[in-house]
């Protein structure tokens, strides 16, 4: 005949083990974002970035394409003004657009001289990032709002980068 403690303690234990799965598994857990899931393309390298250099004021370059099939989000953009001349000193407006949207993000970028080195920094880190849709192109453009010497001698250098992402 089974001992009394025996009858009792073994459904006791097997119930508590059985709340505490059952707790577990039903507790919130954190989600996780980008670029995690079923966001980032599944190709083997989802990281784009481009950079160059644009004049003063008035050119527009086409930073990259986006395939057909994914979107890219640009995640983090860093913009430096210079000047190649001592003591002199601008500011342009960059923009920055797409196919389907007119400005997606501008920016005021100074230039000053100090002997032959740039001055004028911009780095902006997006969480939800700035989307180009699939089949359309991101452009960066400039304006020149104002130059203490002529215009050859400022310049902007960019640098853009994110993640190809499924439509």
């Amino acid at each position: 005949m089974p001992n009394q403690h025996t009858q009792w303690g073994l459904p006791t234990l097997l119930t508590l083990a059985a709340g505490w799965a059952f707790a577990v598994t039903m507790m919130p857990s954190p989600a996780d974002g980008y670029p995690g899931g079923s966001t980032v393309s599944t190709g083997s390298n989802p990281v784009v970035a481009a950079g160059g250099r644009l004049a003063y004021s008035g050119e527009t370059n086409t930073v990259f394409t986006a395939p057909s099939d994914q979107n890219i989000v640009v995640t983090d953009v860093v913009l430096t003004g210079a000047t190649t001349t001592y003591d002199c000193r601008g500011q342009s407006r960059v923009i920055i657009s797409s196919d389907s949207v007119t400005t997606l993000a501008s920016f005021t970028v100074d230039q000053r001289g100090h002997g032959s080195s740039s001055t004028g920094s911009i780095s902006a880190n997006y969480t939800s990032g700035l989307p180009v849709l699939a089949g359309e192109s991101l452009y960066i453009r400039t304006e020149g709002n104002f130059q203490s010497c002529g215009t050859a001698y400022h310049h902007v250098d960019y640098s853009l980068a994110g993640y190809h992402a499924q439509p």
